[in-house]
């Protein structure tokens, strides 16, 4: 990653809020063929005391079941659909699906995240950019204003 000290995030609340928010990782594979990026969505392992993603694979392995975690991440993104269905609703359908399906716990022991939210812009400019995002994406507003403070723009 490009070294840009001032965009730096080092709070652990505010990565696991990030995640929280926009729950989705790419992992990056090495292969015969090359590097493979893959999307996947994830979600904070809650129960531990380390920081720790949990996803799950599609994988060629039908003797592994992982239930409870496919069901835990279909619960999760499809909840907030009017017609977001659960596994519990077909326990077939699921053990099926499940037979295609690792889970996969990441506990995170370092991270290099950044924000670049204009930080680097004066408070004149960094305001009207908040403001124009406060109606398309009051989210994006937000996390701007949160990131950049009141305070002068970073120097080069």
């Amino acid at each position: 990653m490009r070294n840009t000290p001032r965009y730096l995030l080092t709070d652990v609340d505010e990565i696991k809020r990030l995640i929280r928010q926009h729950p989705w990782a790419t992992f990056v594979s090495s292969t015969t063929n090359g590097l493979v990026a893959s999307h996947y969505p994830v979600l904070l392992d809650e129960s531990r005391d380390e920081l720790t993603l949990v996803s799950h694979f599609g994988r060629p392995d039908d003797l592994l079941h992982e239930l409870a975690l496919l069901a835990r991440l279909t619960d999760h993104f499809e909840q907030n659909y009017p017609r977001g269905r659960s596994l519990l609703e077909d326990e077939a359908g699921t053990r099926r699906a499940a037979k295609g399906a690792v889970g996969l716990r990441v506990p995170i022991t370092r991270f290099d995240a950044r924000a670049k939210l204009s930080q680097n812009k004066s408070p004149e400019v960094r305001e009207r950019i908040a403001e124009e995002f406060a109606t398309r994406n009051p989210d994006l507003a937000e996390q701007m204003r949160r990131a950049t403070g009141d305070g002068e723009p970073y120097s080069d």
